[in-house]
């Protein structure tokens, strides 16, 4: 903690009809979304556990459910979730076969999102896909061309590792 450090975040989003708004904050260390009632003042986390929380996707007020892309392991692969309102269920969307780094844009109604998928050594690839269940529709751009250009090439092993920089923490490099 830092008494002289102040999180600034613009991304307050209204919700029940300007009752409530779901913002960010580093409260338990990770930086996850919350919800703060307008009448009562009290806060309340819209999902737990140890990891960040890097962008809302989409809040589905009917289905009381928040999208959310967070970093469970190391800031160099993100993941798309889905938590309920209060927190309770929290679910990986993203095939676990799936490393890399994911983008997702979501549709209005949350049924629909395109998807790009990137690691160190691939160029992206977006599709269309359907949530929650995570169903390619259709592939709107696979760069194949690009992916056999650098198959041809000798390009060096890349690796991630972890630097202790004490008190228990890890820096992801």
């Amino acid at each position: 903690t830092d008494k002289a450090w102040v999180e600034a975040h613009n991304d307050l989003t209204w919700h029940r009809a300007g009752r409530r708004i779901l913002f960010w904050r580093e409260r338990d260390g990770w930086q996850h979304l919350y919800w703060a009632g307008l009448k009562d003042g009290k806060l309340k986390a819209a999902h737990r556990g140890a990891f960040e929380v890097t962008e809302l996707v989409r809040v589905q007020e009917a289905r009381k459910e928040i999208y959310f892309v967070a970093s469970p392991e190391n800031l160099t692969q993100r993941f798309l979730y889905r938590s309920s309102f209060r927190g309770r269920s929290l679910e990986r969307l993203t095939p676990t076969h799936a490393p890399g780094t994911h983008k997702y844009v979501a549709s209005p109604d949350g049924r629909w999102a395109f998807h790009t998928v990137s690691t160190f050594t691939e160029p992206p690839k977006t599709d269309l896909i359907s949530l929650p269940a995570h169903q390619t529709v259709r592939v709107l751009a696979d760069n194949t061309k690009l992916r056999e250009k650098l198959a041809t090439l000798k390009v060096p092993a890349s690796e991630f590792f972890r630097v202790p920089v004490g008190g228990g923490v890890e820096i992801d490099g």
